[in-house]
């Protein structure tokens, strides 16, 4: 049995055609053997590759903000190789990747597929886009406990803030006052979203906190007679 629907009873038959269309086709080909001591079987494939293999494949989004990851779903016939060209710089000959773009920009994504008898390639364009530029400043130069620290936003084209002291408390001024309970160092984080694409970006710097000054008076006697010496000391 060829397994192409042709059969033969002759010892060395002769040869067959296989054919295909637009995907590999396996044939199994099968022969049966019989003697006085019994009957066995023995199988092989024959697998086909199309001459028209067609590239195709799928991306889970096309624009996105940076960082920006993509999952591709190869749907390409008829291919035993495929392989990606990110346009980025970076490759991959998985059928089924997933990319992270880490930079800005319009890419093309093409993919290659081939087998022994043909090849073929087709692409796709995604859209990274940046985030908004942010930054912010504080005042005044000198922190101190329990009074307020000033915080500036350095950012334009956003349509919304929120703030992290380090200590729990948020924020979603664009330019907030805060008051820091004890001293020490905290470390401050700003989010924004982009009013033109709703990307967001942080920025988060160190603010340190400085604690206020408690007096200790020590006095060596505190009572006595006339007259009295009495020595002071700070600490």
């Amino acid at each position: 049995d060829f397994g192409n629907g042709d059969t033969s009873t002759l010892q060395n038959p002769p040869p067959q055609t296989y054919t295909t269309d637009t995907v590999i086709t396996v044939y199994t080909i099968r022969l049966r053997v019989v003697n006085r001591c019994g009957v066995d079987t023995a199988t092989r494939t024959v697998t086909v590759l199309p001459k028209n293999a067609k590239s195709l494949f799928g991306l889970d989004t096309t624009i996105g903000c940076v960082p920006l990851t993509i999952n591709i779903s190869d749907f390409s016939q008829g291919a035993t190789l495929v392989s990606y060209d990110f346009g980025d710089g970076n490759f991959s000959s998985n059928a089924n990747p997933t990319h992270t773009f880490t930079d800005t920009g319009v890419f093309r994504i093409r993919q290659f597929i081939s087998n022994t008898c043909t090849y073929d390639t087709s692409e796709q364009f995604i859209r990274v886009q940046p985030g908004p530029t942010v930054s912010f400043t504080n005042s005044p130069s000198t922190k101190c406990e329990g009074q307020d620290v000033h915080f500036l936003s350095q950012t334009t084209n956003v349509s919304g803030f929120r703030w992290e002291f380090g200590t729990g408390d948020t924020s979603n001024l664009s330019n907030p006052d805060y008051a820091y309970p004890s001293a020490g160092a905290y470390l401050v984080k700003l989010t924004v979203t982009s009013a033109i694409n709703a990307c967001t970006n942080s920025y988060q710097d160190t603010v340190r906190i400085n604690a206020a000054p408690v007096p200790v008076l020590n006095l060596d006697t505190s009572q006595g007679c006339p007259p009295l010496p009495v020595t002071f000391s700070n600490g």
